[in-house]
């Protein structure tokens, strides 16, 4: 089955209010108890695709909007039980127009992608902030899709409805990552007529995994500005010149850094899911993604335009390790090592 998955990961905010009531005469008055101090996470977005048939080339979607609905606090109370019942319970709530529909942000250079670009990668689309609770259902918008057929040129498509709501219920815990991922199917979705008119029926399927935290997220909000985090970027252009390359990098204990390589899948090439890291004892890595090439002003991207894949590490401990990635053909027989990267880490 072929299948592109839209990603964001949910990680939520928790906040109690306490109040204190005045006792009358002379008793004295409580003192307000301290309100706890909120923890943050983040929403992340992705999307990840496999090639469909043949004759189609290119789907490059671009989304407008995402958003998760929140049920009300008395709803929640009321959705114990199985989750047959929660899911009836929520779908009528909706439609009564109950709850809270909360926009994820997503990132300005990630609003259009090729769902062919991204097969078997979860590719980030944005980040948010939301509300610790139950969430019932996720809203993605559409602005457009465009179709190559038998590598021709892009030509719009027509989708029916642009707004498309996936209900599944699912919890939101303060200080943990809810990853939701929106899983297209798009061996479903590509339907040409006889007079050659495209349409585009979306097909997606909701999974909900939890995500692990890292740096600051879950705990405390950063201040703006602060990143605590290196980063090392190679470029297309540097592999052309040397398919093996190394580098050296030194950051601190606590803090992460990213490694951005030039990527395009629709070689069918792409890079080790996970790098081989000589010592885990000093450093791991807590994400891996994969970035669609950017639009130029109204035009989306060529089909075949490379693209990036960025793994995020994080510093455990002081010490020195080496990191390493394979640029390859992942099918049996398929061409192995086209290009390598090698990262020296020393940790502070």
């Amino acid at each position: 089955m072929i299948k592109a998955k839209l990603f964001f990961g949910v990680v939520l905010l928790s906040l109690v209010t306490l109040s204190a009531g005045a006792c009358a005469g002379t008793m004295p008055t409580p003192s307000p108890e301290p309100v706890p101090t909120p923890s943050y996470g983040s929403v992340r977005v992705y999307v990840t695709d496999a090639p469909p048939r043949d004759e189609v080339t290119s789907i490059m979607v671009t989304v407008a909007e995402v958003q998760v609905h929140k049920a009300v606090a008395e709803q929640e109370q009321e959705q114990a039980g199985s989750d047959n019942q929660t899911q009836e319970q929520e779908q009528q709530q909706t439609q009564q127009g109950e709850g809270e529909w909360i926009t994820i942000d997503i990132s300005d250079n990630a609003t259009t992608f090729d769902l062919l670009q991204i097969k078997g990668i979860e590719q980030f689309l944005g980040a948010s902030e939301v509300a610790a609770g139950k969430y019932t259902q996720v809203r993605l918008v559409v602005d457009t899709i465009q179709v190559a057929l038998g590598g021709g040129e892009l030509q719009d498509a027509m989708v029916p409805s642009k707004e498309l709501k996936i209900t599944r219920p699912f919890d939101v815990v303060a200080g943990e990552a809810t990853a939701l991922t929106l899983d297209f199917e798009a061996d479903k979705m590509v339907t040409v007529t006889g007079s050659g008119k495209i349409i585009v029926k979306p097909v997606i399927k909701l999974t909900v995994r939890q995500e692990k935290l890292t740096g600051q997220e879950g705990g405390q909000k950063p201040d703006k500005g602060v990143t605590g985090e290196a980063s090392v970027e190679v470029s297309c252009d540097d592999f052309m010149s040397a398919k093996h390359i190394s580098k050296e990098i030194a950051t601190a204990a606590g803090d992460t850094f990213t490694v951005t390589l030039c990527s395009n899948p629709t070689t069918g090439f792409q890079w080790s899911e996970s790098a081989t890291i000589d010592d885990t004892a000093v450093i791991e890595q807590v994400d891996h993604r994969f970035v669609s090439p950017k639009a130029k002003g109204n035009k989306p991207p060529a089909p075949g335009t490379p693209g990036q894949e960025i793994w995020t590490f994080k510093a455990l401990k002081g010490g020195t390790t080496t990191i390493s990635m394979e640029y390859s053909q992942p099918w049996e027989g398929g061409e192995k090592g086209e290009w390598t990267f090698e990262l020296t880490v020393t940790v502070d």
